[in-house]
């Protein structure tokens, strides 16, 4: 949800002078501002015509001190999404201050999906910025970075930038979200050319516009003022153009049925006690994945998942020295309480394959399974126990670490119901890599978990995008 977030809200810091103009001078935030002291701009979230959410954008002056004026942006964005006949509220709030020099002064945003909020805000230290990551109450991070890696614009995409929106040219531009999650991506925007567009029962022109990010691309209609008329996202999504006076209220009911996911040419029955499947996968870049793992073989198309065998002898923890041990932003696995909630977990056990069933057992039966769409960290979801796959497998990832019992996140996709869904499960080392689902208690995992990712979060929203394009020929099915 992150991926989708930053592609329908543009919430992501530009790094100056890196769009490419042709022969045009560096990029500056008097490009976006100078022009236009004050907007504000209302957009409807729609699902099937059933409105979701809303996005508002405001610009106008802000005062500084010593008398001092410059521009404050400020966007407010409001979904309900519903997974599996459950609402979600995300909420993403954001502020962003420009100084009487048409430099970043400081910025906050947080993305909230109760009970979880992340959180960055950032201020300016001389020529750096100060950025400090915080997970519900507590500060998780802080890092520095040079004034020149920060260009911000929380519009949907500041399209004004944009010399005249010429028909048929293309731009790149290098980018970093403000959470430190995504890390550094590209943007590509296509201007596609003039065309019609409908705005209030009348015909509008507009500009048609291509942005693709983190493989997912959304579709904007634009007046050639940069004015956004309507926006075509992933799965469905549409955002349109509105009087906030005149606005739909939001629908607390609406479910988004296939997102994350691709269709299964075949009903697998028991998918939970498959133990070898056999695919075809078609993608157009496979060598941007981890398709290959001590249970899964992928080769010219083909995918094997074969049996998997559990050690009858698992080596004795703490280990150290290999992958999988690190503590991450958010996954905190140093901290004394996930550390003694380990501890209180596994007792006495020095054998890592039975305290990683063990720590499973426990995630599995005391977190609440629940759909989220926040970021989860390990001492929130710790706190709070509930939430989705992404939630069991960060809290069973960090405490696994905080023993000295490697353990990474695996993404990918698992069966439920004729389709192959996002999901996220761990792989921890007991002598050998084993694969192991805490969401679904599972030990080995079952073959229809298909791998695409080994990473923490930063790497996780790839998947999203791939889905998109992604097809899935089933061959094969075996059970024990």
């Amino acid at each position: 949800m992150i991926g989708l977030w930053a592609v329908i809200f543009g919430t992501y810091l530009k790094k100056e002078g890196l769009i490419p103009f042709l022969s045009s001078k560096p990029l500056t935030y008097y490009d976006l501002l100078g022009k236009q002291s004050e907007k504000d701009e209302y957009l409807g979230i729609y699902f099937e015509d059933k409105k979701i959410g809303f996005s508002k954008t405001s610009m106008g002056p802000f005062s500084l001190s010593e008398g001092k004026v410059g521009f404050q942006i400020t966007n407010k964005t409001e979904m309900i999404l519903g997974l599996l006949g459950t609402p979600s509220k995300v909420t993403i709030d954001g502020e962003l201050n420009i100084d009487e020099e048409y430099r970043l002064s400081s910025f906050a945003y947080t993305i909230s999906s109760a009970p979880y909020k992340l959180s960055a805000k950032g201020i300016r230290r001389g020529k750096q910025i100060e950025i400090t990551l915080c997970s519900g109450e507590k500060e998780i991070s802080k890092r520095l970075l040079a004034e020149k890696d920060f260009f911000f614009g929380s519009e949907l995409l500041p399209l004004s930038i944009f010399p005249n929106l010429r028909s048929q040219k293309e731009y790149t531009i290098d980018a970093i979200d403000p959470f430190g999650i995504m890390g550094e991506e590209k943007i590509k925007i296509k201007v596609c050319g003039k065309t019609t567009v409908e705005y209030d029962k009348e015909l509008c022109e507009a500009v048609r516009i291509e942005v693709t990010y983190q493989q997912l691309q959304t579709t904007i209609y634009a007046k050639p003022d940069g004015t956004i008329l309507r926006a075509e996202l992933p799965y469905g999504i549409t955002a349109k153009k509105e009087e906030q006076k005149r606005a739909k209220p939001i629908s607390s009911n609406v479910t988004l049925p296939n997102i994350a996911s691709t269709s299964s040419n075949i009903t697998i029955a028991n998918p939970g006690e498959a133990s070898y499947l056999s695919a075809k996968l078609t993608l157009s870049k496979p060598s941007d994945l981890c398709l290959s793992s001590p249970r899964q073989k992928f080769e010219n198309g083909l995918l094997e998942i074969k049996p998997v065998f559990l050690p009858k002898e698992a080596k004795v923890f703490p280990m150290k020295g290999m992958d999988g041990l690190s503590e991450t932003t958010l996954v905190q696995s140093k901290n004394p309480m996930i550390i003694n909630l380990a501890k209180e977990i596994i007792g006495t056990e020095t054998d890592s394959l039975k305290a990683a069933v063990e720590i499973m057992d426990w995630v599995y039966e005391n977190i609440k399974k629940r759909p989220s769409f926040g970021v989860p960290s390990a001492l929130e979801v710790a706190q709070y126990r509930t939430g989705d796959c992404n939630e069991h497998t960060t809290l069973f990832v960090g405490l696994c670490r905080s023993l000295g019992i490697p353990a990474k996140m695996i993404v990918g996709l698992t069966y439920y119901e004729k389709r192959f869904y996002y999901h996220a499960w761990a792989q921890v080392y007991c002598g050998e890599w084993i694969d192991i689902d805490p969401t679904l208690g599972q030990i080995p995992v079952d073959a229809t978990h298909i791998q695409l990712i080994e990473g923490d979060i930063d790497k996780q929203a790839k998947v999203l995008g791939l889905l998109q394009e992604l097809s899935i020929e089933v061959l094969e099915v075996r059970y024990n």
